[in-house]
């Protein structure tokens, strides 16, 4: 059964956030959440992200910053990391997630951090694509974990 698609990024105030808000927009029945490996809690998404995500009719303006936490993996089954180094790191903290961390982009997304405006659009559209490639795998999971359920 799917209880959940988590996107971990550094911070998760940039890309986190963005992927959170974008496959929520797309999949609401489906819960998704996001964490940072070294997230401050607390902490408000980036406003160059809450800006571009707002140009494109999703508001993640309310979105707190977490740290990714044992709690959190047990609570999902689909973790999406933004590149590979990321993987790296999330697998050696919690090996227990083996099999269930995917990097949402095989070439990675960058962190657009304390970059320009333009960063981020650049990484939104990155995310938006990869969330479309996506999409039909988590419906499928989606399906089946409605029909285990019933």
């Amino acid at each position: 059964m799917i209880r959940g698609v988590l996107f971990v990024c550094v911070g998760n105030v940039c890309r986190s956030p963005m992927a959170e808000g974008l496959l929520q927009s797309v999949m609401p029945m489906i819960r998704v959440g996001s964490a940072g490996i070294h997230a401050q809690s607390g902490m408000r998404a980036d406003p160059h992200a809450v800006a571009v995500m707002q140009a494109n009719g999703i508001d993640i303006s309310e979105h707190r910053a977490q740290p990714l936490s044992p709690s959190l993996c047990v609570a999902y089954d689909v973790v999406f990391v933004m590149d590979r180094a990321l993987k790296h790191s999330v697998l050696s903290r919690y090996p227990q997630l083996r099999g269930r961390v995917y990097t949402l982009a095989d070439e990675g997304i960058a962190d657009p951090y304390q970059q320009p405006h333009d960063a981020f659009v650049e990484c939104h559209a990155r995310i938006a694509a990869a969330v479309d490639v996506w999409q039909p795998r988590l419906h499928a999971l989606a399906r089946t974990s409605a029909r285990d359920a019933s």
